[in-house]
């Protein structure tokens, strides 16, 4: 099997970890025991930090620096060069303007193997982004590494190299195939025009394009194995040929920027909106139907609704940690030019704990997006699958109506033939009736058929969805308290030198 390249170095955001009494904490992965009573700000430390901040005053007004202890009305100070001599340059994650979630976090989980009954196993996960070429012809691939004890695998462990554009053809292969039995085909990630075109222009790797390769690093990685969670669609072969093929034959039509894509989306775009059928069925016989789709339509609308929501706290999430940087540097400085001792050691040491809570802040709105809104984005799209899967049984429908009514039409026909004496005609007549008699059993037959897999699949559906979103709720609450015990812990550790103040 060939691998892809050295992978472009891209950083995960941090997956949940359970709550503990030890916590790793933003700055550069230090452990902070949260049992420990070990105060943050020991007297050694303290001490250090006490002449240090001395020695700076000191050498500031050896070079000028009185001024800093008077400033004028409308004086800027300069805080490019200026920084507590008692703590660590201050420093502010860069985040992207224009993403919503934080900076990547630590190190990246890989999906857990899901057995089955029988004992087997199969596992996928997506590496970073490689990106091939430059300028517009600029292409990104990504390393699929398979781990599974499925004995029609060449290899227990195996990787290929694939395009974006590969997955997207896996998707309609998929959905080609399994749709017709009702069967929901999870979906990938959207195109998204703008952020690929960034990226591939781009001459140096920016945080922005980082963050946005990221997550389609994450959003493949769990289209591919929620589409191996599924029974049929684990076994199909253009599934095995895409996770073992070294090479596949470029899926052309799914190029976002293909001129010749854009014409014939264009043209087909009206066309395809009239002949989609519509996901309900007139004068529904099986009242389950008309319930189950009246309970997805809710859910989809009330998860549009909380993915805006979770986007705003993570991006006020964001805001704050802003702040806190900002608050941090300029009480550094006021600690920097404090001529009593004591409170200029305190100010050194606020200065500290407000860093900290920036990369905290930082840290946990990492998690509100990869734990929560990535979640609730994931299930609109497969929500999307579930109505697609109602919309053939209707297509099914209409299907068997219409050649019941086709069928009606030409015994009307035969009818009309005897009567007029025109017998010549009577056995080819009969032969039609006889071909749309077959076409009403098999239709009839197929949205049968439809409709009771697709009652399998709901259920299905719905264990895992229950599943998912507990095993997700349960590690975004762990780290959010995780964050408040870790801030507690800073302003314990903060309080006796805010009280040593006289």
């Amino acid at each position: 099997m060939s691998t892809s390249g050295d992978e472009a170095s891209l950083v995960a955001p941090s997956p949940a970890a359970p709550a503990s009494s030890s916590e790793v904490t933003p700055q550069e992965g230090v452990t902070v025991d949260l049992d420990s009573d070990d105060d943050l700000f020991a007297p050694g430390e303290v001490a250090a930090a006490a002449q240090a901040t001395e020695t700076s005053g000191a050498a500031a007004a050896a070079h000028g620096g009185a001024g800093d202890k008077h400033l004028e009305p409308g004086f800027e100070v300069d805080l490019s060069d200026r920084q507590s001599a008692s703590t660590p340059p201050i420093t502010t994650p860069i985040s992207p303007t224009n993403e919503v979630g934080g900076i990547a976090g630590a190190a990246r989980a890989e999906p857990e193997p899901v057995f089955n009954q029988d004992g087997t196993f199969i596992v996928v996960t997506v590496g970073d982004a490689q990106k091939m070429g430059d300028g517009m012809n600029a292409y990104m691939t990504f390393k699929v590494t398979t781990k599974t004890n499925l004995t029609y695998f060449k290899s227990s462990n195996f990787s290929v190299s694939r395009r974006f554009s590969d997955f997207l053809g896996l998707y309609e292969k998929l959905m080609e195939k399994h749709i017709v039995f009702g069967r929901i085909v999870p979906p990938p990630p959207e195109k998204n025009v703008s952020g690929m075109t960034k990226v591939k222009m781009g001459k140096e790797e920016t945080q922005a394009g980082s963050v946005f390769l990221q997550r389609r690093r994450e959003a493949l990685e769990r289209f591919v194995n929620r589409c191996l969670d599924h029974p049929n669609l684990r076994n199909d072969p253009d599934m095995r040929d895409f996770l073992e093929r070294e090479e596949l034959p470029k899926a052309s039509h799914t190029s976002t920027l293909s001129s010749k894509n854009i014409l014939k989306k264009l043209n087909s775009a009206v066309d395809t909106a009239i002949a989609k059928a519509p996901s309900r069925i007139p004068n529904e016989q099986d009242q389950w139907f008309e319930m189950k789709l009246v309970q997805v339509e809710n859910l989809e609308t009330q998860l549009k609704k909380l993915v805006t929501n979770i986007e705003g706290l993570v991006n006020a999430r964001q805001d704050v940690s802003a702040f806190d940087a900002t608050f941090a540097k300029w009480i550094a400085m006021l600690g920097n030019t404090e001529e009593h001792l004591v409170l200029s050691r305190a100010l050194s040491q606020l200065a500290e704990v407000q860093e900290k809570i920036e990369h905290l802040q930082q840290q946990q709105s990492v998690s509100d997006y990869s734990l929560f809104c990535e979640l609730m984005r994931d299930y609109v799209g497969l929500l999307r699958a579930v109505k697609e899967a109602f919309g053939q049984r209707a297509r099914m429908w209409q299907a068997w109506q219409s050649a019941e009514n086709t069928l009606l039409k030409k015994r009307e026909t035969e009818g009309r033939l005897q009567l007029s004496g025109r017998t010549d005609k009577i056995p080819a007549i009969r032969a039609e009736i006889q071909q749309w008699e077959d076409r009403v059993v098999q239709t009839k037959q197929e949205f049968e058929n439809i409709s009771e897999n697709l009652k399998k699949e709901m259920v299905l559906f719905e264990e895992k969805r229950v599943h998912e979103f507990k095993h997700k709720l349960i590690k975004y609450l762990e780290t959010l308290l995780q964050t408040q015990q870790t801030l507690v812990k800073y302003w314990e550790g903060y309080l006796p030198e805010a009280k040593s103040i006289v």
